[in-house]
């Protein structure tokens, strides 16, 4: 593996989080994906922040778990 500097996105989206490594040159070095729930009872559809929260807390242990934390330049959020 490379040391290489590599850039981190994260996108919480509307039904999961997602958690990309990309190369400088554009390839995947590594993704995460942990959808979280959304309640859907009554006249309301409500998703809790907290969700969010541990679910890029998740990504980002993983991430330092395989090592690849000291080669993200920038993140995107």
């Amino acid at each position: 593996m490379t040391d290489a500097p590599a850039i981190l996105g994260i996108d919480i989206g509307t039904t999961a989080v997602k958690a990309v490594i990309y190369g400088l040159v554009g390839e995947e070095i590594y993704r995460f994906v942990r959808p979280y729930p959304t309640n859907r009872a009554g006249p309301k559809i409500e998703q809790d922040p907290a969700d969010w929260i541990a679910c890029v807390d998740d990504a980002l242990a993983e991430i330092a778990d395989a090592d690849l934390a000291a080669r993200i330049a920038t993140v995107g959020v």
